[in-house]
């Protein structure tokens, strides 16, 4: 999956934020200094003299918006409902139906439900469109709109209406909202030669747990070595990162230090739990969008000689933030102190050229991050393949076919995962009109012949994830991932 997800990795180290910390929220009382004092006075004089009316909050906002863009790049405000949002993507759960959804051409489409949430037991499929919302059209929505109308309070209900392929009968379902989980392991699965494979998105509150199951699971499946998959991983708690490195180390070995200006926040993490996995071979994958967390245990364990890095040059994101939760549910987010890698290393990179910080391809003098052991050139995308995946149409395709019955799932003819992506190859006539459709959506230079190989290796591997969910994907997309590929050339 590293293809699509390089096209999003930078947008997400820059939105989720990859902070660092307790996440402890500390209520601020208006402070009363002279700063604040001229500040109350400016905002008192424009409320009562100036010639326009003005709200008194978004002239806030952005003043507070400008004081932290002076300091680095991961000092930012959040507004209540983005505050709201982050924490329930990093405390794992959110209450809703439990579906993975998608807009296309103005109509929610059903990627999958989620097992074992509402949407999954009344039956929702994927592929279905959800035309109707209580009693709204759910048509031309955003997805700040769906997910408003979605959510709700925990046994609350909402009504939808669903359009099903190529039935006319619409079919109406009423679900009762419930706390949804959301997983940080995107999948973990048996690669060849008893490799244990588990991608890790971010690091929640129950990512540690996530991984110790996962690594049980693939244990008792044969595993004997380890590829984790922390590439376009931005980061997230601090202490998850700390409880993942120990896993794979041996007791009273340093994780990872930070120092700040507050002594409170000089702080030094060893391992110190023992575990079944401290000999288990492992390889970590990094890339440009690792950041974080991420850096903290490849660092960890890099640096005290426990897994092997493969990859790209990590992001470089070495400091640590707290976020201050106000009162009416926004918050700031507050650069404390900067972390070191066992031995030593800072692995920030130079901030001064806002632009550039964001740039994989700035000059070596401005980049942290850390470097792996075995470093993999990342392929290019042709122009009309990245424009083809910018505009969701392998996606879209699938769908498309499915409904049309041009691809009939039925018939694929295959037993298993396994004999899925050994056997199944999408048949030319569907790649001929798969041309057909990317012509049709005005995508210039897609040529059939050229491009054959991405044509089939992506229709493929969402038509596995329609058949096999997430591990049909994976399984795929793995298959022909050159990262992977070396990291098993170096156990």
């Amino acid at each position: 999956m590293k293809n699509l997800n390089k096209i999003t990795n930078y947008l997400l180290v820059l939105i989720i934020g990859a902070f660092l910390g307790y996440y402890i929220f500390v209520f601020l009382e208006k402070s009363s200094n002279s700063a604040s004092l001229k500040y109350d006075t400016l905002l008192e004089l424009v409320s009562d003299y100036y010639y326009y009316d003005v709200d008194e909050n978004i002239l806030t906002e952005n003043a507070i918006e400008s004081v932290l863009s002076e300091l680095d790049p991961h000092s930012i405000y959040l507004s209540p409902s983005v505050q709201k949002s982050e924490q329930e993507q990093f405390d794992g759960s959110f209450v809703g139906i439990g579906i993975e959804f998608q807009i296309l051409e103005d109509t929610i489409t059903v990627v999958s439900p989620i097992s074992n949430g509402p949407s999954e037991r009344v039956g929702i499929l994927a592929g279905d469109k959800i035309i109707r919302i209580e009693d709204s059209i759910a048509v031309g929505l955003n997805i700040g709109d769906v997910v408003n109308l979605l959510r709700g309070d925990k046994g609350s209900k909402v009504s939808i209406t669903i359009k099903r392929g190529f039935n006319s009968e619409l079919i109406n379902f009423t679900l009762e909202r419930e706390e949804i989980k959301l997983e940080t392991v995107d999948v973990s699965l048996i690669l060849e030669k008893n490799i244990g494979y588990i991608k890790l998105s971010k690091f929640a509150a129950t990512s540690y747990d996530e991984i110790k199951n996962s690594l049980y699971d693939l244990k008792s499946s044969g595993m004997e070595k380890l590829i984790l998959d922390l590439r376009n991983n931005p980061g997230g708690y601090l202490d998850q990162s700390i409880k993942i490195s120990d896993l794979f180390l041996a007791d009273d070995q340093i994780i990872v230090s930070t120092k700040g200006k507050i002594d409170d926040f000089n702080e030094e993490y060893f391992s110190d739990i023992k575990s079944e996995f401290e000999d288990l071979p492992v390889i970590i994958l990094i890339n440009e969008g690792s950041a974080s967390a991420s850096e903290i245990v490849a660092g960890a364990l890099k640096d005290n000689d426990r897994a092997i890095l493969v990859g790209r040059r990590s992001f470089g994101k070495g400091l640590v933030q707290r976020t201050f939760l106000m009162k009416d549910g926004s918050s700031f987010r507050l650069t404390i102190a900067e972390y070191f890698t066992p031995s030593g290393k800072s692995i920030q990179k130079d901030y001064s050229d806002r632009e550039l910080y964001y740039d994989s391809h700035a000059p070596d003098s401005l980049l942290g991050g850390i470097i792996p052991d075995v470093i993999v050139q990342n392929d290019s995308l042709p122009i009309p393949v990245l424009d083809v995946i910018r505009q969701n149409l392998y996606y879209y395709f699938v769908r498309y076919a499915i409904d049309k019955n041009i691809l009939n799932i039925e018939k694929i003819g295959v037993k298993s995962l396994t004999d899925f992506v050994k056997q199944y190859m999408i048949d030319r006539s569907i790649s001929n009109e798969f041309n057909k459709f990317v012509e049709s959506k005005g995508v210039k230079g897609y040529n059939q012949n050229t491009y054959e190989h991405y044509t089939n290796k992506y229709l493929k591997a969402f038509l596995a994830r329609e058949l096999y969910k997430d591990p049909g994907w994976y399984s795929v997309m793995l298959d022909d991932d050159k990262d992977i590929s070396e990291a098993v050339k170096n156990f």
